[in-house]
């Protein structure tokens, strides 16, 4: 711009570059109040004044504002712009303000203040010179004065500008991320407005980037702002899409058709800001705007159409899937990944609920015998040993047993009776040992008793020796912890009788009483406890805490160093490879699986069998595949000890709600870091068997001894009886899943509620009705316009008769297959209207006064007002010989099609009736499709005088006028004449 003699040159592509815009002189009110958005304005002053015949036309905003130097860089050159790399500016080309040339001034003055220096500068209105002005701007931002001659009326010229404005700048949005609309004044009066439309319903919303509103029109529209300056507008969205050419709207008919007026504060418009790039914005935009029409259509249908709930459930399910499938990819993939994991949980539940049924099922009798490795089996231990010992882990109280006598000496407590305890066989269901034993508070609990420790690989596991390494239990009395467990039970004889301790609890010291007396237990280095009991019928009483690490036996660290079956050798080569916890529950799951829960008669009878030669334990529990608590355990501790874990088989008595359940259980306590593990391979199926729905532990036996008052409910210790089962992983997937569903549909429900939008439809039932009617009406003649309106198409709202809505789609279909009917049940058409009711096909009302005229203009909609005329009469005479014989020729050219005669006010001669979509029953009175003959017709009349003399004659002659107008007969017209023809001759014969 210092050099004169280019002036020229840049007015000539200044000029070039203009006619870009097109031809609207007014088109640099845009381009200033681009330029004033993106130095982040927020008010623009637009002022004119007109003194004789100049005009003066100011610009003025209070954005950032420009250096001198910034200006000579960028705007007084073409083509250099500051903003190139700014996603959030709406101009980046350079070429925005000389847009001011097409006002063809005389004057351009530019004033501008940033950081507290100002500057003016004026330019002629040719470029050939240029001055230094005083900056007429106190406060920053920038001003730019236009001043030429007045080749119009001062009206003129204020109408035109006013017109400008309010076409390029009302809807002007701010910049930053949460853009508002910019203040814009036009001598003094405010002209920004928000978004609305003349509509009867209309819906004001904003979604994020995406704002504007959507509603109804005369014709087709859309109007398209990005950053609130116009880029495009035309009929069809999909014209944006480039689906379709851009094309007007047409002529306004009658109707209501979709009317969008939309802003992205996103989106990237091209040079010449008459279109905007197909990217990602702009499909973001688009599918918002269907999304909200769509709501809009959704709202006036709920006001305008009764629904049922199922139905509404059904509306909102569609809604939904269609709102899924159209948005972003992330939403697509996070429901159908939730989807599939609630599906998996399910299904997970299923498998595992069949397991437990298959497990609680007997064994087929058959099968059991027809295993070969059940044949050759020794005895794996001594069962008059074990008989009556009260050895009966997981089973059920007999029947009979809430009356039962109270097994005050158990020889299983007793120490020496435990020392041979073995685990190995399977004992079938009998009369178990009932525990005099409770506690609080009432928890699922087990109380361990002693540990099989030692391991035989031909009969599996037993206890041993335990008399040795007993000491009394030393400290001083103490309250306990908060979370403590009061245990009492009855004991019979002297002696040395174990104590039952849950597994993760200690007894706390100097807590023992007996009969009310302090008393001392004894504990061994294996983490067992008895106590020496002098007398008969004693009641022990002692307080447990948790204890912090459980001591283990001295032989259940290492390997055992038997020879595993090769179908547990491939178990322990993985687990090896797993971490700790992995390991164990990967170990419990196995054993879970491979060997079932079960204690009928013909399991207990394959373990009593002899083991055949070369056989080992673990091989004959690997070929029944069934076995109890004990067996199914002591296969776990082997794999477990095997896989480098520290772990033992332990064997106690299972607490429910405060008592002692019937029987011995058997379990397993490993050590996972430091922590004490307790794992049960058979917990699913031992725990329903031995706590059946329903059945309560015995009652503690009264004494004279009373027991005092014990503290407060206690928090029992974790049980960890489960863990890594099936069941137990599928619980707590479904209950991630859950979280994450509830988190999912949370995080939907606000943002469905930071997208409401202002929705304006009338309350009245009457006006809605009237405006989906109007809706309709347009969707039927410019379907182009709502075929991605899926409320339109796929809500029931048509009302027919029998309280049935229809579906516009449905309405379309059905009228193209002749399948809808015209009627009212109380006109003469009622009959007609019952039968096509019967066979569930809609009627509709012609007469509705909101949507009959509707239906009175879709075409393939079949009057039954119309058909009625056509009625079938009974006729006698001629007449009635002269049709049988026509009837007779046309059933036997096409079967299922009559000739009858109808009388009335029907003009023609005869007429196709085709009823077979109702199927009207016999009795009606009406065939499915008959050729309708007017007897009151003039050629009838011909007819029935020649049928008077030549009867053969005139039925051909009646035959062949009907094979030729008939369409009904039109395949089968030729054997109708064929056969009149042979009737009329054989009948000329002498």
């Amino acid at each position: 711009m210092e050099q004169t003699g280019a002036s020229a040159d840049f007015l000539r592509r200044a000029a070039a570059e203009n006619r870009r815009y097109g031809g609207d002189p007014w088109v640099f009110i845009r381009e200033l109040g681009q330029n004033a958005r993106d130095a982040s304005g927020r008010r623009i002053e637009i002022r004119s004044r007109i003194e004789g015949n100049r005009v003066q036309l100011s610009f003025a905003d209070d954005g950032s504002g420009m250096s001198l130097a910034h200006a000579r860089k960028y705007l007084f050159r073409l083509y250099a712009s500051s903003k190139e790399g700014e996603a959030s500016s709406a101009g980046r080309y350079g070429v925005g303000f000389w847009s001011v040339l097409c006002f063809q001034p005389d004057e351009i003055r530019i004033s501008s203040r940033c950081g507290g220096q100002g500057w003016g500068v004026g330019l002629s209105g040719d470029l050939s010179r240029w001055w230094s002005a005083d900056c007429e701007r106190r406060a920053r931002g920038t001003t730019i004065v236009l001043e030429r001659d007045l080749a119009e009326g001062a009206e003129r010229f204020t109408e035109a500008l006013r017109r400008a404005v309010e076409r390029y700048l009302v809807h002007l949005r701010t910049a930053g991320r949460r853009p508002k609309r910019m203040v814009v004044r036009l001598d003094g009066q405010r002209v920004d407005r928000p978004f609305s439309l003349d509509s009867p319903g209309q819906l004001v919303f904003r979604d994020g980037a995406v704002e504007g509103v959507v509603g109804f029109g005369p014709r087709p529209a859309y109007t398209l702002y990005a950053r609130g300056l116009p880029v495009a507008h035309g009929a069809y969205l999909e014209e944006l899409e480039g689906l379709i050419e851009r094309r007007r709207g047409g002529q306004e008919r009658e109707g209501m058709a979709p009317s969008y007026l939309l802003n992205g504060n996103d989106l990237e418009v091209v040079i010449s800001r008459q279109m905007v790039r197909r990217d990602r914005a702009l499909r973001r935009l688009l599918r918002t705007a269907r999304s909200r029409f769509e709501e809009l259509v959704s709202s006036a249908i709920d006001g305008a159409a009764e629904r049922s709930w199922s139905s509404r459930i059904r509306a909102v399910l569609g809604r939904a899937w269609r709102g899924v499938i159209r948005g972003p990819a992330w939403m697509v993939i996070g429901l159908s990944f939730l989807a599939l994991v609630v599906a998996g949980g399910l299904v997970g539940l299923g498998l595992s609920a069949i397991q437990d049924m298959g497990q609680r099922a007997l064994p087929d009798r058959a099968a059991v015998r027809a295993l070969p490795a059940w044949q050759h089996a020794a005895e794996v231990a001594d069962p008059e040993l074990l008989h009556g010992t009260g050895r009966a882990p997981g089973l059920p109280l007999p029947p009979g047993a809430e009356r039962a006598r109270i097994a005050l000496e158990t020889p299983t407590l007793r120490l020496d009776a435990s020392e041979h305890l073995g685990a190995g066989t399977v004992s079938p269901p009998g009369d178990e040992s009932v525990w005099a034993l409770r506690y609080r508070p009432g928890r699922e609990l087990l109380f361990r008793l002693t540990s099989l420790e030692r391991f035989d690989p031909r009969s599996g596991w037993y206890a041993g020796g335990m008399d040795s390494g007993w000491r009394a239990l030393a400290g001083q009395p103490t309250a306990g912890p908060a979370d403590a467990l009061d245990v009492e039970i009855l004991l019979a004889a002297g002696g040395s009788w174990l104590v039952p301790v849950p597994s993760g609890h200690a007894p706390l010291p100097g807590s023992a009483r007996l009969d009310g007396a302090p008393v001392a237990l004894e504990r061994n280095g294996d983490g067992l406890y008895r106590l020496n009991l002098p007398r008969r019928a004693r009641l022990l009483r002692y307080r447990l805490g948790p204890q912090a690490r459980t001591p283990w036996l001295r032989g259940s660290r290492g390997r055992l160093g038997v020879e595993l079956p090769p179908a547990l050798r491939p178990l322990v080569s993985r687990a090896r490879g797993m971490r700790l916890r992995a390991r164990i529950a990967y170990l419990r799951d196995a054993v879970a699986d491979l060997v079932r829960y079960e204690r009928s008669a013909e399991v207990a009878a394959a373990y009593r069998s002899k083991l055949s030669s070369g056989q080992s334990w673990l091989e004959k529990v690997i070929a029944i595949g069934f076995g109890d608590c004990d067996v199914q355990n002591g296969v776990l501790a082997v794999l477990l000890r095997e896989s480098d874990v520290e772990a033992r088989l332990v064997v106690g008595i299972a607490g429910h709600r405060g008592r002692g359940w019937p029987g011995l259980h058997a379990w397993v306590e490993a050590d996972e870091a430091g922590r004490l593990a307790v794992l049960d391979a058979s917990s699913e199926a031992s725990s329903e068997a031995r706590i059946p729905d329903g059945q309560e532990p015995p009652p503690f036996p009264e004494l004279a001894v009373q027991v005092p008052a014990l503290d407060g409910a206690l928090e029992m210790a974790p049980d960890s009886r489960g863990r890594g089962s099936m069941r137990s992983w599928v619980h707590d997937g479904l209950l991630v899943a859950g979280a994450c569903a509830l988190g999912l549909l949370a995080g939907l429900t606000l943002l469905a509620r930071r997208r409401q939008g202002r929705c304006a439809v009338s309350d009245d039932r009457k006006q809605r009705r009237e405006l989906l009617a109007s809706m309709a009406a347009d969707a039927l003649r410019r379907p182009a316009a709502w075929r991605n309106v899926d409320g339109i198409w796929h809500r029931p709202f048509l009302p027919a008769e029998g309280g049935r809505m229809l579906t516009l789609l449905q309405l379309v279909k059905l009228s193209r297959a002749g399948r809808v009917f015209l009627g009212r049940r109380a006109e003469a058409e009622g009959e007609l209207v019952g039968e096509a009711l019967r066979c569930k096909l809609p009627v509709l009302d012609p007469f509705e006064p909101d949507f009959g005229p509707l239906y009175r203009r879709v075409t393939g909609l079949r009057d039954l007002a119309e058909l009625v005329r056509f009625k079938p009469l009974e006729v006698g005479g001629s007449d009635a010989q002269l049709l049988a014989g026509l009837d007779g020729l046309v059933s036997a050219a096409a079967p299922g099609i009559r000739a009858c005669a109808v009388r009335g006010d029907v003009d023609g001669a005869l007429w196709d009736v085709d009823l077979s979509p109702i199927a009207p029953c016999a009795r009606s009175g009406w065939p499915a499709r008959f050729v309708a003959i007017n007897l009151e017709g003039a050629w009838w009349r011909a007819i029935r005088a020649l049928h008077a003399h030549k009867a053969p004659l005139a039925l051909a002659v009646a035959a062949d006028r009907i094979a030729s107008e008939s369409r009904l007969l039109g395949a089968s017209a030729d054997r109708i004449r064929r056969a009149a023809a042979r009737g009329a001759l054989g009948s000329a014969k002498p």
